[in-house]
């Protein structure tokens, strides 16, 4: 979603602003669903974050936050679904995701 002041871009089905394509993103995840057994963490959530925009993840406990975080730095591979960060996906470049995510 375009957090660009006065932008006026409103995200389109998939949360792009109108406009974006996958090709300016930073961050894709296409009908990413994460399940622990019978347990659905995350289910079937898709998200286009373009280069240069800051996104904030809220909402309630067990909502799916932190497990939609470990997906994207490669701590964790979606069950169904594609998760990609600044190209590759995170879990084929765990590492490189941690450093490019700060996280190392």
């Amino acid at each position: 979603m375009d957090a660009t002041p006065g932008s006026g871009s409103a995200p389109n089905a998939v949360g792009r602003p109108a406009g974006a394509t996958a090709g300016d993103a930073a961050v894709v995840i296409d009908g990413a669903t994460m399940r622990f057994g019978d347990d659905v963490a995350v289910d079937d959530i898709s998200l286009t974050v373009p280069t240069g925009t800051i996104l904030g993840i809220i909402g309630p406990s067990g909502a799916g936050k932190t497990t939609t975080v470990r997906m994207l730095t490669g701590a964790l591979s979606p069950t169904e679904g594609e998760v990609r960060v600044l190209g590759p996906e995170p879990c084929m470049e765990p590492v490189l995701m941690r450093c490019k995510a700060w996280i190392i």
